[in-house]
């Protein structure tokens, strides 16, 4: 499998976009060349600053199909 590194900078412009891309093309990637995917979205929605895990794992849980893809942490 081929392992890309990406960076997208926080004030770049439409940096959601792009995150969701990249977000999105791995996952297709890895969905074939894998037979299990687990996402483990790591932080606590109790302490400011530390959510942004769990909220990944919500917006993925609710905006994507990932019927082969185990998403732990929302």
């Amino acid at each position: 499998m081929k392992c890309t590194e990406a960076y997208v900078y926080v004030n770049e412009h439409r940096a959601k976009d792009k995150i969701s891309r990249i977000i999105n093309i791995a996952l297709k990637e890895a969905v074939n060349n894998f037979s299990e995917i687990c996402i483990l979205c790591i932080g606590s929605d109790r302490a400011t600053g530390d959510s942004l895990g769990p909220i990944v794992g919500q917006m993925l849980h609710k905006n994507f199909d990932l019927c082969c893809i185990k998403i732990y942490g929302i």
